[in-house]
């Protein structure tokens, strides 16, 4: 961290490795979840290590009655890990199984974005503030978490909205 004035300025950077489960390189199982369809899943002993880079870079803004933070990152996997459907074979389809499934090696993936977040005390024992979040994936998934407007502790917004929206105000507890 730098600090400079009002501003902190942070960088990181991490190397990341995820080695193939026992579960995805060997697994052969049949299942069906919550009365759905008929799943198959395959284990894949060609799986290699999935290895990942990952850069953010934030800078921090403090004054007496105002907090602004902004942050950018950046994500870059070879060999992701990811679940994926195959061809379900005609032996598993005269046993009524709708779907097969195995692990397989993604060979790059990537995702990208930044937070925005601002905290403004109004009077000594109440906040207001609110963020944003964006993400791009490779394949062009972007996700956008909730806005929310808090005091202190953020609350947790409703899981199943596509794009949940949510408030809450307190009173401040002033911290001895």
């Amino acid at each position: 961290m730098y600090k400079l004035g009002d501003f902190n300025i942070r960088a990181t950077y991490s190397n990341g490795f995820k080695a193939p489960t026992l579960k995805e390189l060997h697994d052969d199982y049949i299942t069906q979840i919550g009365g759905g369809p008929w799943k198959h899943y395959y284990g894949n002993k060609d799986l290699k290590p999935q290895k990942s880079n990952y850069y953010s870079a934030s800078v921090e803004y403090h004054a007496s009655n105002l907090q602004i933070t902004v942050t950018g990152f950046y994500n870059r996997i070879k060999n992701m890990i990811a679940l994926t459907e195959i061809p379900t074979s005609a032996e598993d389809r005269l046993d009524e199984i709708e779907a097969s499934m195995q692990h397989k090696n993604l060979s790059k993936a990537r995702s990208f974005g930044g937070d925005i977040s601002l905290t403004y005390q109004i009077l000594s024992s109440l906040a207001i503030g609110g963020g944003y979040s964006y993400t791009d994936a490779k394949r062009n998934i972007r996700m956008i978490r909730p806005t929310r407007i808090i005091c202190s502790t953020p609350r947790s917004m409703e899981p199943h909205s596509i794009m949940p929206i949510g408030t809450s105000m307190e009173p401040c507890v002033e911290k001895v």
